[in-house]
């Protein structure tokens, strides 16, 4: 459930948000793009600094989805009305579809691990990850994967790409105000970093309890992990063909027609 509702509402919000930034109110865009732009930092950050003092992986998991919509927000505040605007218009909103399809994979990825192990380890502490890659090294490396994608920082992940995705307009047309979110986002992702490989530690580096028992995740659930891992690794690998499909889908062409 939680899963779901970290994925699916977070979708439709953001369709929603799409049709009133691109088509309803893209003349208004110098108005309701810095303002935005603030929240997207506010919401990073605080997402990011909250999961950070999370022991319950699915607080911090929750937390962490807090501050992947910040990141999704930043394309928003990147909107212009000038002469460049329909190029960068164009790129910021295929960059927010794209990192939709990236978030939904890695994310659900992510939750699937959770349940694997919390059907064997019901507290839902970070503790219980301890020694994951003795007891199932598949979940184990799936999950790594799956963090390092939400991180943003596994090259061969999708969430690399998204996070690249996100910061194109900049690239496109760069201003002081692209250049100041491009440096939120970075740091942002460096904070997020530290709980993200604090998850990994505790899976490859610390010994599990004595006791524990092999997690045995199920068929339906192993597969449903190895399905998403190799999703997150495809599309990180080759995220052309799916990037495209984002690119042809944009309203922009309705929008910069408007006085």
């Amino acid at each position: 459930m939680t899963s779901f509702l970290s994925v699916a509402s977070k979708a439709a919000g953001f369709a929603g948000l799409l049709q009133v930034c691109f088509v309803a109110f893209a003349p208004l865009a110098d108005v309701w793009a810095p303002i935005l732009g603030i929240i997207a930092v506010l919401t990073m950050s605080l997402g990011n600094f909250t999961a950070l003092q999370q022991r319950n992986i699915v607080r911090l998991l929750a937390y962490s989805s807090v501050a992947q919509a910040g990141y999704m927000l930043v394309p928003f505040a990147l909107v212009q009305t000038g002469p460049q605007a329909r190029e960068v218009n164009e790129v910021a909103f295929s960059a927010v579809l794209f990192y939709l399809l990236a978030y939904a994979v890695t994310n659900i990825g992510a939750f699937a691990c959770v349940v694997a192990v919390t059907r064997q380890m019901p507290g839902r502490s970070l503790d219980d990850y301890k020694g994951l890659g003795a007891a199932a090294p598949g979940v184990a490396l799936a999950f790594t994967v799956f963090l390092l994608s939400l991180a943003g920082v596994l090259p061969i992940a999708v969430g690399f790409y998204a996070k690249v995705f996100i910061l194109r307009p900049v690239i496109v047309d760069p201003t002081i105000g692209g250049v100041l979110l491009a440096a939120a986002v970075v740091v942002n992702t460096l904070i997020g970093l530290f709980y993200y490989l604090a998850i990994a530690k505790n899976m490859w580096m610390d010994q599990a309890d004595e006791g524990r028992q092999p997690l045995r995740a199920g068929f339906a659930l192993n597969f449903t992990i190895a399905a998403l891992a190799v999703a997150v690794l495809v599309i990180g690998v080759y995220p052309r063909p799916f990037a495209t499909p984002s690119a042809r889908s944009t309203l922009v062409t309705a929008t910069t027609s408007s006085p």
